[in-house]
């Protein structure tokens, strides 16, 4: 009898173990069940939380980014007094960029722009102020090397990476808009008093060319979509 009692409270013993053990997993199976309901429930809020974040911030860097754009053409008509027109919108388009989380590169490449612009519009309005380069200012014309960012960075800005089929056609037109500029330089007045007095006219007449190129060969390149 002591062997069957044994075997009895060995089979009650076994049967008790099983039964806390599924008890347990039950449980276990049961917040595994709760936390992945909790977890798609707290994706779905967040998904339904950031998504419409995420597309005002994709809305509003393109209503940045072409703003900015259309001021940096709308000022390149009149690069003197549309210099300012020109860094507000390299400074929207900059922001425009960020705010659309593209590539680090892309970001780095408009903020960069941005800062040319300022560095030459910079050193352009402070020689205006103090009496302009050239003739009776006694400043050499080479002081205008100063300003040379500032038309490095407008150029770079309309036909750099990222930039849409619709602004690099305007490019071309204010390309060649700067070389109609060039041609009234060279066979205006100032030809007459030397080969430093048309320098502002080959400059403009350059900056023109370089657009062009730089605005036809990008067109040459596969765009992406929404551009």
């Amino acid at each position: 009898m002591s062997k069957l009692q044994n075997a009895a409270y060995v089979a009650w013993l076994t049967s008790d173990v099983w039964r806390h053990w599924m008890h347990i997993e039950n449980i276990n199976g049961r917040r595994r069940i709760i936390n992945y309901c909790v977890c798609r429930r707290f994706g779905k809020v967040m998904r339904m939380n950031t998504t419409p974040r995420m597309n005002a911030r994709g809305i509003w860097s393109r209503i940045l980014v072409i703003v900015g754009s259309i001021a940096m053409l709308a000022g390149a008509v009149d690069p003197m007094e549309g210099s300012v027109v020109i860094l507000a919108g390299s400074g929207l388009v900059a922001l425009g960029a960020f705010l659309g989380q593209g590539e680090r590169p892309l970001i780095a490449y408009r903020v960069w722009v941005f800062i040319l612009i300022l560095i030459g519009v910079g050193a352009l309005w402070g020689l205006s102020n103090l009496g302009g380069i050239g003739g009776k200012s006694g400043r050499s014309m080479w002081w205008g090397v100063l300003i040379l960012p500032y038309l490095i960075g407008w150029c770079m800005g309309i036909w750099g990476p990222g930039s849409p089929r619709w602004l690099l056609l305007l490019g071309i037109v204010v390309g060649l808009w700067y070389l109609v500029l060039c041609g009234m330089i060279l066979k205006g007045p100032a030809r007459h008093h030397g080969s430093m007095s048309v320098l502002p006219g080959i400059i403009i007449g350059t900056f023109g060319l370089v657009t062009i190129g730089g605005c036809i060969s990008r067109l040459k390149k596969p765009v992406s979509a929404g551009q």
